[in-house]
């Protein structure tokens, strides 16, 4: 049986607001059936976001931003994942992915293609794959039920292993599995970013707007061969915390300063940090940003290491600190 639910926009307002709040800052207690309940239910979120024939909408609220997407995914009668992500707001993006083929359209840039199996967005990356990816850095603990859109959720957290990383709460719908809301932590409990879906129909079948999809053109295919073109400098990142493995290296221009610059990609498989480090120029400063997306930037030398990731400020500032010539 398919199910529909429809928030009227009043209901959507006055969530909005009672989510604005807090998050109590207390860590759960952590027993092995909750651990053993919190990896269940994670691994059947994953399993209901590759399998389900689905279309939601959600809003991601980001301090004072609030954007509102579209959100439909299918599995063909052969097999194929089908998703698109769309925003509502402002100028028009769209990403679309046919399995690992993942294609960006946006009005204010030119199109271009990916090989990747999960779309950029709102929604973490590591929460299309197994919790087993990301058990190194994180403990996933069941803490109880609650309510989301009508609907009996229940309710997981994710707590780091250490004090160098945010932490998630994540609300899944009992009958199917589906991601519900989610939510980023800070240190003390307060939420920095979060995504509440406000409309979800689940479907048996593939539904005929998506299998439309399969055909349309797509741009070009952007090979990804960062990971061969080698940094120009020699850079030692001394530090990072459990768990962050290294996604790409390369050395390019930066839009703002036209100066090359060395960058690192690195990832636990939930959050992301990219460390850039480039010449000094007389515009250079040391600046530091606390928030969802956190940064920090220093002087080292006649280079300017910048730092930015999903991170609390304390862990951004001690990578940066920790760069230094590898010879």
């Amino acid at each position: 049986m398919s199910h529909v639910v429809r928030l009227a926009a009043s209901l959507l307002t006055l969530t909005l607001l009672m989510m604005s709040g807090s998050v109590q800052s207390q860590q759960p207690q952590v027993e092995e059936n909750d651990l053993s309940q919190g990896s269940h239910w994670f691994d059947r979120m994953q399993q209901a976001l590759r399998q389900l024939n689905f279309d939601a909408s959600f809003v991601h609220v980001r301090g004072e931003r609030i954007e509102p997407y579209r959100w439909l995914h299918g599995v063909s009668e052969s097999g194929e994942e089908v998703e698109l992500l769309s925003g509502m707001n402002g100028p028009e993006y769209r990403a679309l992915r046919h399995n690992n083929h993942v294609s960006y359209y946006h009005s204010l840039g030119t199109p271009y293609s990916m090989r990747t199996s999960v779309l950029s967005g709102p929604i973490p990356a590591g929460f299309f794959y197994p919790f087993s990816r990301i058990s190194n850095a994180y403990h996933v603990v069941s803490v109880g039920g609650g309510r989301i859109m009508d609907r009996p959720a229940q309710h997981i957290r994710l707590v780091a292993r250490d004090r160098q990383r945010y932490g998630y709460s994540v609300w899944i719908d009992r009958d199917s599995g589906m991601l519900l809301r989610s939510a980023t932590l800070s240190m003390e409990g307060d939420i920095l970013e979060q995504v509440q879906l406000t409309s979800l129909f689940i479907s048996e079948d593939f539904m005929d707007n998506l299998r439309e999809l399969k055909e349309v053109a797509r741009p070009p295919l952007i090979e990804d061969y960062s990971n061969r073109s080698p940094v120009r400098g020699a850079w030692n990142i001394g530090w990072l915390p459990q768990g962050f493995d290294m996604i790409r290296s390369n050395s390019h221009r930066m839009a703002v300063t036209g100066k090359h610059a060395d960058y690192y990609l690195y990832s636990d498989g939930l959050a992301k940090v990219s460390v850039y480090i480039s010449e000094r120029t007389p515009a250079s400063q040391s600046m530091q940003i606390e928030g969802a997306e956190s940064l920090y930037s220093t002087r080292l030398n006649e280079h300017q290491v910048t730092v930015v990731g999903e991170l609390p400020l304390a862990t951004i500032e001690r990578i940066a600190q920790s760069v230094r010539p590898a010879n």
